[in-house]
């Protein structure tokens, strides 16, 4: 089971750094019952064509039945607001050829409010 969390909802503001949390739990069974597994997770987020979380896989040790949470750092540049994009995950057997669970969440990115300090100056010469 791979369930994919984000700190925040699936809306984004440019200019932040958020976490992506992934959480993943062992089901592997031998002879029915639950045992220990190597699984591969991967995981990857795209807005546009800019790479918020570059696309990677790792192998990761699991007991029976073990819940484990793996934590990605993504930052979102200026410049994306009003675009959006998404955050997919993976969690697959050992080879990465059999997908065992999957999850994909839509980010919508909002454009980064900045406030206006108005300021003026004015010189008048006789």
């Amino acid at each position: 089971m791979l369930e994919l969390q984000i700190s925040s909802p699936a809306s984004v503001v440019e200019g932040e750094t958020y976490t992506v949390r992934l959480t993943v739990s062992n089901l592997s069974t031998t002879a029915g019952q639950p045992c220990e597994a190597t699984l591969r997770i991967g995981i990857g987020a795209i807005v546009l064509s800019e790479v918020l979380i570059p696309t990677q896989e790792r192998e990761e040790y699991f007991s029976a039945n073990q819940t484990r949470t793996f934590d990605y750092t993504m930052y979102v540049p200026p410049g994306l607001g009003g675009y959006s994009g998404s955050i997919s995950a993976a969690v697959m057997d050992p080879t990465g050829l059999i997908i065992l669970d999957q999850a994909t969440e839509p980010l919508v990115v909002e454009a980064e409010v900045v406030e206006i300090i108005y300021g003026a100056s004015i010189t008048i010469g006789v």
